[in-house]
């Protein structure tokens, strides 16, 4: 799959949102009919209409995204994703963890999710969820698991696919988004800006990991990505695997947790 495709695939995920809005108002509105006057029964019905709108005017801006790039090269990518130093970021409509990871020239590179959701866990709000396990998957293009995250309250232990056990690391959280993680006997810090449109990941002492922003990208990846505020992850040059690991590991925590 290449971000032509995803934009597809979200323009069909939002007008069938706007399709189900309008479902509820056959069973609603007969009942309405009986119990409510002219005027109150328009306002019964205004909620889903206006929400049947908003979806299927996203469903045409991302059918608008998909045909912008639809020249784009559908060949396969054969890269590694914890050796590319610069991911984009989409996030797909869901209550869970969504994060779709695309190299800049458009090609899937892999996803980090929940991968394991009860139905008690979609209801929670964050700050619930946060006392129950959870789990989240880093995978390949394929599908395929690579590692897995499980956090609860204010830790994450870290598994290889095969369940080899690769470190846990202990979060905490100071005012203003902002977060120290230690993993062993080394410390991370997380620098959050309001509203998480800009977090920095670095090791204690100064050398930086990876930094997150919102809306900031090349001309050249504008071309193919058609939303102007597509988050980027970029990786230090030098960061290996492992590290590279921590990073997605503390993006996901903080991504739940709100």
């Amino acid at each position: 799959m290449n971000i032509q495709k995803h934009y597809s695939r979200l323009a069909d995920l939002s007008l069938n949102s706007s399709l189900a809005a309008l479902v509820p108002l056959f069973f609603i509105l007969p009942a309405c009919l009986v119990m409510l006057p002219g005027r109150e029964l328009v306002l019964a019905a205004v909620p889903f209409l206006l929400y049947s709108f908003g979806c299927y005017q996203m469903s045409v801006l991302h059918q608008a995204r998909s045909r912008a790039v639809d020249r784009l090269d559908s060949c396969q990518y054969h890269g590694k994703l914890l050796e590319e130093n610069h991911l984009l970021v989409s996030h797909l409509p869901s209550a869970s963890l969504r994060m779709v990871l695309f190299t800049p020239d458009g090609q899937l590179a892999g996803e980090l999710r929940d991968s394991y959701v009860t139905l008690l866990g979609k209801l929670c709000p964050s700050f619930l969820s946060r006392s129950f396990q959870r789990e989240y998957g880093l995978y390949n293009r394929s599908g395929n698991l690579m590692i897995l995250f499980l956090s609860r309250k204010n830790k994450v232990d870290i598994f290889r696919a095969d369940r080899r056990y690769i470190g846990t690391m202990q979060f905490i959280h100071k005012p203003g988004g902002s977060a120290v993680i230690r993993f062993r006997q080394k410390t991370l810090s997380v620098r959050r800006e309001k509203f998480f449109l800009d977090c920095r990941i670095g090791w204690d002492g100064g050398k930086e990991l990876m930094s997150y922003k919102k809306g900031l990208m090349p001309v050249s990846w504008a071309e193919k990505f058609q939303n102007p505020n597509m988050e980027v992850m970029a990786f230090n040059d030098n960061a290996g695997p492992k590290e590279r690991i921590l990073a997605l590991a503390a993006i996901a925590k903080l991504f739940a947790d709100g």
